[in-house]
């Protein structure tokens, strides 16, 4: 097993000394370990890792992270799945910003990349849907308002 997978399969089972010796010692991949963690509601070692919500930012103004946007797009979606809003809350700290969606819904000319708010928006979507589909509606309270009739579609 390699320092990545042990690290993933600590994040997994909510190891936090464990993971966070792994990392330390190795400073190994941490994708894999986020995303079990992130699954699985173990936000101490989300933590502990090296992931900054700003990824999303990142992708906004144009530095298109592929990596860290499809690792950030994994995590909402999967924290969405298993009804996680705590992870949620962590990757966005003050909810997702009114702005994006509206704007989007609105098509609006603003200061906010089509392609970026188009990205958002679809991550934002496949969240809800499968979260959804398991039956975790509290998710739906951190989204605002244009999000509000995905569920009766």
């Amino acid at each position: 097993m390699t320092p990545s997978e042990a690290l993933t399969e600590a994040a997994k089972e909510g190891q936090v000394e464990r993971a966070a010796q792994l990392f330390k010692q190795y400073n190994c991949g941490v994708s894999g370990a986020l995303v079990a963690a992130a699954t699985n509601g173990h936000l101490e070692i989300m933590k502990l890792l090296p992931f900054k919500a700003p990824c999303f930012e990142h992708h906004r103004q144009g530095q298109r992270g592929e990596d860290a946007w499809n690792l950030a797009a994994k995590l909402v979606i999967s924290a969405a799945e298993n009804d996680r809003l705590d992870v949620l809350k962590f990757v966005f700290p003050e909810g997702p910003d009114d702005d994006y969606w509206y704007e989007y819904e609105e098509s609006y000319v603003s200061v906010y990349d089509d392609e970026y708010i188009s990205d958002l928006y679809n991550v934002a979507l496949e969240a809800l849907r499968k979260a959804a589909a398991k039956g975790h509606l509290s998710v739906t309270t951190l989204f605002p308002t244009p999000f509000e009739g995905v569920m009766t579609m």
